[in-house]
């Protein structure tokens, strides 16, 4: 396929089949005409890794048949991956890139939180660096940016800084900690190219359709509820789940980068406080609802427990398949026993006459709960 280059930006995107890389080419694609983009796939072929890019982006209700054409001609895939010598490219194709990438948006990674912690660090943070080192050396990078988590945080508790990162914090698992040696990974390279790192809480679904471009844990973990799998939990009851559509963080990275580009901040891309459920609440709407769609007037609530006192219950219990369960959210439960308020002053201060914000969680929530039972949460 050709590629033209001689356009105003051509943008290299890793993580392209993903969440967020592919609502990501999609609004690129309708929003600046100008622009090609250069998706790398882990695939074994062009073919293969096409199929992969394509049915992903496609899939989503917002893709119009007007953008067909759109995908065809300024989107090139490149079947490679991020976590070898040179994307595992001919040297030609990975010179090629260095010589044409204007901008970078590096969204790959492994988001499996049960991942053992030397296999994450080859992706997360190994591949991570690799896409360093090739921004490092191409000829026109006018931009980096980092796609991270909030999850970096691990154990803290209260309120968490956009500018900080290494505070010996602890992680529940290795996603988290992996993610948070990447971060460090990028400061490190700020002196040698203007790079941003931009950390996304919890995305669950888009908020005009609720629409699931990829289930995760989340998803997973409501499935849970609407059994009747989850009797009791451990946590803060007003502690709040921040929770965001994935529109709100892909017009925010997206206006960040193109309108107000500012090498060497970090953002925290959430809902807040005030736009999200507590956990209570959380617990109480969601189980209400599926009550109502799924006619299961006997569904209750899962009772919240101390942390000692939910170990203490966990520890007497008989039901092993309910003891299984809870075990098996052990890598993320303990971030709901220490709330955390993720401060936004970065990113209010840039976003600021954009119009960007993120929504209300009851505006879209109950849409991804139907999508959920409509798809049977993502299970095949």
């Amino acid at each position: 396929m050709p590629f033209l280059v001689n356009m105003a930006s051509v943008i290299l995107i890793t993580g392209g089949t993903g969440l967020f890389g592919s609502a990501l080419i999609e609004y690129y694609l309708k929003n600046e005409p100008d622009t090609n983009i250069v998706a790398l796939v882990r695939a074994d072929s062009i073919q293969k890794a096409r199929t992969r890019l394509y049915t992903q982006i496609k899939n989503s209700p917002t893709f119009s048949t007007g953008l067909e054409e759109l995908l065809q001609k300024r989107v090139r895939t490149v079947a490679g991956d991020f976590t070898k010598y040179q994307f595992g490219l001919r040297a030609s194709e990975f010179t090629e890139l260095q010589q044409s990438v204007t901008d970078i948006i590096h969204s790959g990674a492994s988001v499996d939180f049960g991942l053992p912690i030397s296999e994450a660090r080859v992706i997360n943070v190994d591949g991570t660096k690799n896409v360093l080192e090739f921004a490092c050396h191409c000829k026109k990078l006018n931009s980096f940016h980092q796609i991270s988590t909030g999850h970096v945080a691990g154990k803290r508790y209260g309120t968490i800084m956009e500018n900080e990162i290494d505070t010996k914090q602890g992680f529940f698992n290795s996603y988290e900690q992996t993610k948070a040696e990447s971060e460090l990974l990028v400061h490190k390279y700020m002196d040698r190219i203007p790079a941003a790192i931009h950390r996304l809480t919890t995305v669950i679904g888009d908020h005009t359709t609720g629409y699931i471009r990829q289930f995760g844990f989340f998803h997973n973990s409501v499935r849970l509820l609407s059994q009747g799998m989850i009797p009791f939990l451990a946590g803060s009851r007003t502690g709040h789940l921040d929770l965001i559509p994935i529109e709100y963080p892909v017009q925010a990275v997206h206006y960040l980068h193109r309108q107000n580009f500012r090498p060497g901040t970090t953002y925290h891309i959430c809902a807040g406080p005030e736009r999200s459920f507590t956990l209570q609440e959380f617990l109480y709407e969601t189980v209400d609802h599926f009550k109502k769609v799924l006619n299961s007037p006997n569904l209750k609530p899962p009772d919240i427990f101390s942390e000692k006192e939910f170990e203490n219950r966990i520890a007497q219990s008989e039901n092993t398949r309910i003891t299984a369960i809870l075990s098996a959210l052990d890598t993320f439960i303990g971030h709901l026993t220490l709330p955390k308020i993720f401060d936004q002053s970065n990113t209010v201060r840039d976003l600021a006459g954009s119009g960007i914000e993120a929504p209300l969680i009851r505006s879209y929530y109950f849409k991804v709960l139907d999508e959920c039972v409509r798809r049977r949460f993502g299970k095949k």
